[in-house]
């Protein structure tokens, strides 16, 4: 409740304007407030799904911005508005063609350069997850899975910017649980070292646990670090989804919004349909 009022505050004093060149500030928050139960569409009055509604707009800062977007219209199958001039309205199969479009030779995504980058292929694989019935995502989708095979060390963990770090371990498993493949049993996610002793991917994000709570970023830290903290806990709560067989991570379609309204102004309550059908 604190932290919806908080967002609440943030919104009414922005004027329901959260930038104009990052788009994922209202995808985050989108995530964020369906995960809790409350609806995007009206916080202080203000919809905060429109704005995705410019593809321009969502794509100004690169490839984070569709596959946030994505992410977030997917959480609950969210419309996305009519605007204008046509040119610039996004869609669902415009974020696709842009991101399948940033795909690099070989298979996987990054933001800069020619090689797969970890972190940006999971991110791209958890939004195009959805999608996977279409022929062309479907082979871009393999493509990187095999990418994010490829990349893994020996130790069963991945190197980010020179450094083997948890954060990449945890996307790669949020990235695998969204496609259904078990980040602790696939063959092609359990590496040997020098020894021949194996290490899974699930292998790799447990060494940067904390005695006493919380992940590590990197291997030479002594204490908890606040980002490799959050998104280890997504991991595990997406590997936990997945052996329970519920939804992805991501799909929350399962959560019923309170409180919010609408276009129109009704009361958007629980979707019936929790198969990820819109």
């Amino acid at each position: 409740d604190n932290y919806y009022k908080k967002v609440e505050a943030h919104v009414q004093a922005k004027n329901g304007d959260l930038s104009k060149n990052k788009f994922t500030e209202y995808s985050r928050i989108i995530c964020a407030l369906t995960a809790i139960g409350k609806d995007p569409r009206n916080v202080a009055g203000h919809d905060l799904v429109k704005p995705l509604s410019n593809f321009n707009s969502v794509i100004k800062q690169g490839l984070n911005g569709p596959i946030w977007a994505l992410i977030a219209l997917d959480t609950r199958g969210y419309d996305l508005s009519p605007i204008e001039p046509a040119q610039e309205q996004n869609s669902r199969d415009r974020m696709i063609g842009e991101i399948l479009r940033r795909e690099v030779k070989g298979g996987g995504w990054n933001l800069m350069g020619d090689k797969a980058d970890p972190d940006m292929t999971a991110m791209a694989l958890y939004a195009l997850a959805p999608y996977k019935g279409q022929a062309r995502v479907k082979g871009a989708i393999d493509r990187g899975v095999q990418a994010l095979s490829d990349m893994q060390l020996p130790t069963g963990g991945y190197t980010t910017m020179g450094n083997e770090n948890s954060e990449s371990s945890a996307q790669a498993i949020i990235a695998l649980t969204s496609l259904g493949i078990d980040p602790a049993k696939d063959y092609r996610f359990v590496k040997s070292d020098a020894s021949g002793q194996k290490h899974s991917l699930v292998d790799a994000l447990l060494t940067y646990k904390v005695p006493g709570g919380g992940f590590k970023h990197i291997h030479k830290e002594n204490q908890a670090n606040g980002m490799g903290t959050d998104q280890a806990m997504e991991a595990l709560v997406a590997l936990k989804r997945l052996e329970e067989g519920k939804s992805p991570l991501f799909n929350m379609k399962d959560v019923a919004l309170q409180g919010g309204q609408g276009r129109g102004g009704k009361s958007q309550g629980a979707f019936t349909d929790l198969e990820g059908n819109w």
